[in-house]
């Protein structure tokens, strides 16, 4: 859910990964809800990144800020 909270809401690139687009369109009413209901949405500030799909892969932590447009 996390990418498509930062897709839909921040406009965050997300390369090849994976895009749930049904599950994106539930984020701002429940981002809402949670508002309106006192309760704190708490997400990551970085991301494992990789070159590619495999077990192989190079991968990294980088930060949020560092995949916004």
């Amino acid at each position: 859910m996390l990418y498509d909270r930062q897709l839909m809401m921040d406009f965050f690139k997300i390369g090849d990964s994976l895009f749930d687009q049904a599950g994106s369109e539930k984020v701002a009413a429940l981002v809402e809800k949670a508002k309106k209901n006192n309760v704190k949405l708490v997400f990551p500030v970085d991301f494992i990144i990789a070159d590619k799909f495999d077990k192989n892969a190079n991968v990294c932590v980088s930060p949020l800020t560092c995949c916004s447009r």
